[in-house]
């Protein structure tokens, strides 16, 4: 059986300040100091993806990426497997979180967006609930990547 390189992932972002950027084609967002959390998925590869989102420099492609140009990504949460949770942890975020832009993230699905926010830090401990087996794992600077699971057989 081939190996999963495929992963669903959290990308805990904070604003220390107030600012506004333009989001694509989904117009200008206003950013209030707090934490964003944008949800993703890498069908073809985790690694390849957190480490784009992890450069500075980079073509923008994602309505993330605009956001992460004025904004620091603080964590990363992700768990491995071919498993396509995207939209599912979206919905559960939905309920917890207020939602800071319609659209964000979400232009190849149905969801109402991608990206949440909160006035606080989430704890980590919170986010469980959405991988309650347990494999959902915490990366943080500076050794962003080193923390990953291996690739899966699932």
């Amino acid at each position: 059986m081939a190996q999963s390189r495929a992963g669903t992932y959290l990308l805990l972002i904070e604003a220390k300040q107030p600012t506004t950027v333009t989001v694509c084609r989904l117009g200008i967002m206003s950013v209030v100091a707090g934490y964003y959390v944008y949800v993703g998925s890498a069908m073809a590869g985790l690694e390849p993806r957190l480490a784009r989102h992890l450069r500075k420099k980079k073509v923008m492609h994602w309505h993330i990426d605009y956001l992460l140009a004025v904004t620091e990504l603080a964590e990363i949460w992700a768990h491995r497997g071919v498993e396509r949770l995207e939209c599912q942890w979206a919905r559960l975020l939905c309920e917890e979180m207020q939602q800071p832009m319609s659209g964000f993230g979400a232009s190849d699905c149905r969801c109402a967006t991608h990206l949440f926010y909160a006035p606080e830090r989430p704890r980590f401990e919170w986010f469980r609930i959405l991988q309650p087996e347990g494999d959902l794992v915490r990366l943080t600077a500076p050794e962003w990547l080193s923390g990953l699971p291996a690739p899966t057989n699932r």
